[in-house]
């Protein structure tokens, strides 16, 4: 599949409805806040829908939330719904996979005024063959300074989305290793948006595999990005943790012998 401009751009929009910042901490006002971030994949299989992130990142937020819980000030944001008291449905270290409960009623705050991001549900996990050299895209929010910006809403800090488009390089029962050689993000500024070496924060984030068919794109989810390196500005080479253990309820199922 060659991917052109116009896939790229295509492709990111579409990858970017399906996640949520994931962010937690504490702090006397908002220009003072101390948080945690990485990214939430929202989805729902047929049984309500749940925040699927990494066991990396929830561990922390379960650390914090038994140490913070009575604070005033002290949140968990999935976008713009709110809950330091939200229930973990899973959590599995091996896996590097963890699900959290949602509820209906507050999937409207999630985009949190944006109308890219955070807007749709992902309804089903492919189960089909991978091959080395497919094309995958994965997402996620990272937290590096300069990927983070103050939103007209209560002046709270958000974050540049950031897509990229990889091959499959090399294939597990749970995990696939994604050599990237395009980055695609959306900036509402003009200030420059720079990666170092750790992709922090998209821990957690959405992967498809995309496939093309008469210039039809479809979309197949895969899994969330668990880790990574960059070696470049526009290469970067990432861990995508499968989701194919995953129950409609968020729990996982135990791993065939």
């Amino acid at each position: 599949m060659e991917l052109t401009k116009s896939i790229h751009k295509q492709a990111a929009e579409h990858i970017f409805k399906h996640m949520a910042p994931f962010v937690f901490g504490h702090g006397a006002d908002h220009d003072s806040y101390f948080f945690n971030s990485g990214t939430a994949t929202l989805i729902d299989l047929g049984c309500g829908p749940l925040a699927l992130t990494c066991e990396h990142v929830s561990t922390p937020f379960r650390e914090f939330k038994a140490t913070n819980e009575k604070k005033s000030n002290a949140q968990l944001y999935i976008g713009g719904a709110t809950g330091i008291d939200r229930p973990i449905i899973a959590c599995n270290k091996e896996l590097d996979i963890a699900t959290l409960q949602l509820t209906t009623d507050e999937l409207p705050q999630i985009p949190h005024g944006h109308k890219q991001y955070g807007t749709q549900l992902i309804r089903e996990i492919y189960h089909g063959p991978i091959k080395e050299g497919d094309v995958i895209a994965f997402s996620g929010y990272p937290s590096e300074q300069t990927w983070r910006y103050k939103t007209g809403v209560n002046n709270l800090t958000a974050f540049h989305p950031c897509a990229c488009f990889s091959e499959a390089a090399s294939i597990n029962n749970d995990y696939i290793i994604c050599q990237s050689n395009h980055i695609n993000y959306q900036s509402n500024s003009d200030r420059l948006l720079t990666l170092t070496d750790d992709p922090t924060g998209m821990s957690g984030g959405p992967a498809f595999l995309i496939r093309q068919e008469n210039n039809h794109l479809s979309y197949f989810f895969i899994g969330i990005v668990s880790s990574g390196v960059f070696l470049s500005q526009n290469c970067l080479t990432a861990y995508v943790k499968r989701v194919s253990r995953l129950n409609c309820d968020g729990t996982l199922k135990e791993a065939t012998k």
